[in-house]
């Protein structure tokens, strides 16, 4: 998968890291449903699946002129947040640790798809009741970033 400015440059680049995290985190409780999403479920609805789940949020970009050049290449940094949650903060920190080791192991298929891996980062963290139940939860950020003219 190629990740390009212009109008796929958000949907690329979610598509990508979804495909990531989704292709080598392996669901601990082994369900036949979806567990990975783009936005927090509806955790009272028909289809949700129980807890562990992931977000993937939607990439954030600023965009800048290279300082070292006096050519128009444009740095295009995107900040994507990754939200693990779970009943248990052992199972929260063995799933960080697996997205983690993914994104930083896959340094290469970033840079194959068109953007570069720059750093995991925390985000928050804390344990909050959702759903009359006690959920565990932690932020990753996934900075990345691509030079286009």
């Amino acid at each position: 998968m190629t990740v390009e400015s212009g109008s796929t440059f958000f949907t690329g680049t979610w598509n990508f890291l979804h495909s990531l995290i989704s292709g080598n985190i392996p669901d601990p409780q082994t369900r036949n449903k979806k567990w990975i999403f783009g936005a927090f479920p509806d955790v009272e609805g028909p289809n949700f699946p129980g807890y562990p789940i992931i977000t993937i949020d939607n990439p954030k970009a600023s965009v800048s002129q290279s300082s070292w050049t006096t050519n128009s290449i444009m740095e295009n940094k995107l900040n994507t947040t990754v939200i693990v949650y779970s009943k248990t903060s052992t199972e929260l920190n063995t799933i960080n640790n697996q997205i983690y080791t993914t994104v930083k192991d896959n340094e290469p298929a970033f840079t194959a798809s068109g953007i570069n891996f720059e750093t995991n980062i925390p985000g928050a963290d804390g344990v909050d009741v959702i759903g009359n139940q006690r959920i565990h939860w932690n932020e990753m950020i996934v900075n990345n970033r691509t030079m286009t003219m």
